[in-house]
């Protein structure tokens, strides 16, 4: 009935990606959530983990580009791969893989995998029909609702009661009433067991309150038979325990293991050894914190290690609950020995089992303990998730360690390094591993040495620079490794960071030809990503914009859209494959390419028609902005077409006939038309939209080529998108560039209809203004009052108009 308490640890909580410039750039690119966490991954290219449907060829080798970023669980399989100890779809299955997790329950240590609330039914039918069987006048009284989980002081719960213990439960029963005199002494039995399981889940326990006073089973009458008073004293010690009176429980079940004539004297020990785990675990000192003192949670959990150990070699429970209490007094040892038991072993379900305790572990050490391990398949896995540029994946910002105390401030006093020490250590260690591993796989420990790898320049450390010998070897690894797309995906990025994207065009051409290299969609989606960025033409850019989209279903991991199927469909019905424009296309286009060449992409037949509209938005809202009259001339008919609202504004826009009558009609139609937008992209892959950086558009740390324009760009090119960028990212906020010029005509032209709808409008925006960080915040002695100035403009000039009526606040 006794079981392993486990403290149920908090789902973690996962960083929000922002794609939001993406969407709102082009109306097609979307971040999709996963699982409810508020983190978003790109439909194209997901960069936590491995779609559903690649994870079969993934796990068996077919590794493509592997992303550091990726949940250390696909790490570990790709270790494996590359290894030549690749899983088979069983073993795949066999790890029941949810999320980052290993298992239904993986965020804990050694957790049940048996659904308690199945065996609390099966107890619940075994008893009532017990009941039922006896006369009517000796049946005990139904018992309470009963549950699993208790809730403690602190406001958190833990499985007090898991799967075994009913199951236990119902298999005694079962035993009981077989003996002779069951019929008398059975209403006794079932009492006492309703009491032990009433401290499961007392229906009296609040979170945040004392617990309730323990249900204990009631003295036993006189003549009771043997059996009954040996059970008698076992579900004593088992209430006591649920109740959370571990001494009491402990001492129980020691009394229980001297007894030879008690047939549960052979879990005595083990139960004993349980308790003491259990007090460990949920102790709390005065201030209902977790007692981590030395007293309260290491003795304990010491002398119950001791205990299983002596009891190991003839219980494999006391086996496996002496891995559960490893990993939190050794924490880092009992990683390297799940290491080393995992890289090469068959998976089935007890491997399944440690590997989550492997995953958890990880999440105790810094990124700097990581790449340094002693373990090569830990240490393999820290580099990787070095390359993300300060970031090792979600695995280690959120989780709370599994050590003890002294682990975790040990931990935090060396610290994961700041700015690029770690991946200049991560690059060394790499390096120093493919120098002396001679015995790993072609490939292995160049993979992270690649991912971290920068071109010479200014400000690049030389640790993170391949030699040409380390180059010539990623190019002598041969095509059936399952780390050479990912090898050669490196070395054309940095062909291309290098300035030598038509050089790469040529490899990476054959790369997405080569039948004999299958590429997964996410994998084939990045290489599309450098072909956009390596391509010799235009047309070659935008023809590799479009991107095969993974979807997700509510709840579910992401999946390939276009494998959807409904039952029965045949293959004539099943949907085309779905495509959309990459993640990375508004970076590429909005920063990189001049007016001139933006007018030419909007012309584009490749270009979609949503496309093709947005970017004659920002053409005439970059080209008003910079006075450059003929290009917005050309995009305003465009742009006018659809709007019939504002049609008149845009009529006037067409009438003017010298660059400062054009600039005050525009200034109009911006504050009537919020939507207008620059879309800049600064140095940082940050939108900065009229003076204010809102959203990232892409992930910098993990798109090292953020800062690449396409090769097809000439010098003269080149140049004017920088001279058009540095006017642009200068402007100031929006409200700031629009309100004194449109304070000055609505001034000037009281009698224009269209004047106080304009000043509602600006206002009205002002408060769905960027709220990012401002790139050139106003002197604290000059606050912003445009908002106010319009707001008292309005209502001193047009008092009685509708659109003053509509106005009510200026914030």
């Amino acid at each position: 009935m006794a079981t392993t308490a486990r403290r149920r640890a908090a789902r973690p909580h996962l960083t929000l990606r922002h794609l939001a410039l993406a969407a709102a750039l082009l109306c097609a690119t979307a971040a999709h959530a996963s699982g409810g966490d508020g983190f978003g991954e790109s439909p194209l290219t997901p960069e936590w983990h491995v779609p559903v449907s690649e994870l079969p060829a993934f796990a068996a080798g077919r590794l493509g580009v592997l992303p550091g970023s990726h949940w250390r669980v696909f790490l570990f399989l790709a270790w494996r791969a590359a290894n030549g100890r690749p899983l088979s779809a069983e073993e795949v299955k066999a790890l029941d893989l949810n999320e980052w997790r290993v298992g239904p329950w993986s965020h804990g240590i050694s957790v049940e995998t048996d659904d308690p609330q199945s065996m609390l039914k099966g107890w619940q039918t075994a008893r009532d029909a017990a009941a039922a069987a006896l006369p009517a006048a000796s049946r005990p009284a139904p018992p309470a609702p009963i549950g699993a989980e208790r809730s403690t002081e602190d406001w958190s719960s833990y499985l007090n009661c898991p799967a075994d213990t009913f199951a236990r439960a119902a298999q005694t029963l079962s035993e009981r009433r077989r003996l002779p005199d069951w019929p008398a002494w059975g209403s006794a039995w079932l009492a006492q067991q309703d009491q032990v399981f009433a401290n499961c889940s007392p229906d009296d326990a609040r979170p945040g309150q004392p617990a309730p006073p323990p249900r204990l089973p009631a003295a036993l009458a006189s003549g009771a038979p043997a059996w009954l008073a040996k059970d008698r004293a076992y579900q004593l010690a088992a209430a006591q325990f649920y109740a959370g009176q571990y001494p009491a429980a402990r001492a129980g079940f020691q009394a229980i293991a001297k007894d030879g004539a008690s047939p549960w004297q052979p879990l005595g020990a083990y139960l004993a050894a349980r308790a003491l785990v259990r007090q460990a675990t949920l102790a709390t000192g005065a201030d209902k914190q977790p007692d981590r003192s030395e007293t309260g949670w290491r003795q304990p959990l010491a002398t119950a290690r001791q205990e299983l150990l002596a009891l190991a070699p003839t219980q494999p429970a006391a086996a496996a609950l002496v891995g559960w209490v490893d990993a939190r007094l050794r924490p880092r040892e009992r990683a390297q020995e799940l290491s080393q038991q995992l890289s090469g072993a068959p998976v089935n379900r007890q491997t399944a089992a440690a590997l989550g305790d492997y995953l958890r572990l990880l999440d105790g050490l810094t990124p700097q303990q990581l790449a340094e391990s002693p373990d090569a398949m830990t240490r393999w896995i820290g580099l990787m998730q070095a390359s993300q540029d300060g970031r090792t994946g979600v695995d280690a910002v959120s989780p709370q360690p599994a050590g003890d105390p002294a682990t975790e401030r040990e931990a935090a006093a060396r610290g994961a390094l700041e700015g690029g020490a770690l991946q200049r250590l991560a690059a060394n260690l790499a390096r120093q591993a493919v120098a002396k591993d001679s015995k790993a796989p072609a490939g292995l420990w160049l993979a992270p040495l690649l991912a971290l790898a920068r071109p010479a320049g200014a400000g690049v450390p030389p640790e993170r620079v391949l030699t040409e010998a380390e180059q010539r070897a990623a190019l002598a690894v041969p095509a059936g490794s399952p780390l050479y797309q990912h090898l050669r995906y490196h070395l054309a990025r940095l062909q291309i960071e290098q300035g030598q994207g038509a050089a790469a065009d040529a490899g990476i051409s054959a790369m997405l030809a080569d039948a004999k290299q299958a590429m997964s969609i996410a994998t084939r989606n990045r290489w599309l990503g450098l072909k956009m960025l390596s391509a010799p033409t235009l047309a070659g850019f935008l023809a590799a914009v479009p991107r095969r989209v993974l979807t997700e279903e509510a709840g579910q991991p992401i999946i390939d859209a276009d494998r959807t199927v409904e039952k029965g469909t045949s293959k004539a019905e099943a949907p085309a494959p779905q495509f959309q424009p990459a993640d990375d296309f508004p970076l590429r286009l909005y920063r990189n390419l001049p007016l001139s060449v933006l007018k030419l992409a909007q012309r584009a037949p490749a270009l979609p028609g949503t496309e093709t509209t947005r970017l004659a938005e920002v053409i005439w809202t970059r080209a008003a902005l910079l006075g450059d009259w003929a290009s917005a001339d050309e995009m305003a008919p465009l742009l006018a077409a659809p709007r019939t609202t504002t049609k008149a504004l845009w009529d006037r826009y067409a009438a003017a006939n010298s660059p400062a009558a054009k600039r005050e009609a525009a200034v109009v139609i911006w504050a009537n038309t919020p939507e207008l937008d620059p879309a800049l992209v600064n140095d940082q892959g940050l939108q900065q939209s009229w003076g204010c950086i809102t959203y990232a558009n892409v992930d910098t740390t993990a798109d090292p080529t953020h800062l690449a324009g396409p090769a097809f760009l000439t010098a003269a090119e080149r140049e004017a998108a920088r001279a058009e960028q540095a006017k642009l990212q200068a402007l100031p906020l929006r409200s700031e560039y629009l309100g004194p010029p449109l304070l000055a005509w609505a001034r000037s032209h009281t009698s224009d209809p269209e004047a106080p709808k304009a000043l509602h409008f600006f206002v009205a925006s002002t408060r769905m203004e960027c709220r990012g960080v401002p790139a050139h915040p106003r002197p604290k002695d000059n606050p912003a009052t445009d908002s106010k100035d319009a707001f008292q403009l309005l209502h001193k000039q047009w008092p009685k108009s509708e659109w003053a009526g509509k106005t009510k606040y200026y914030y």
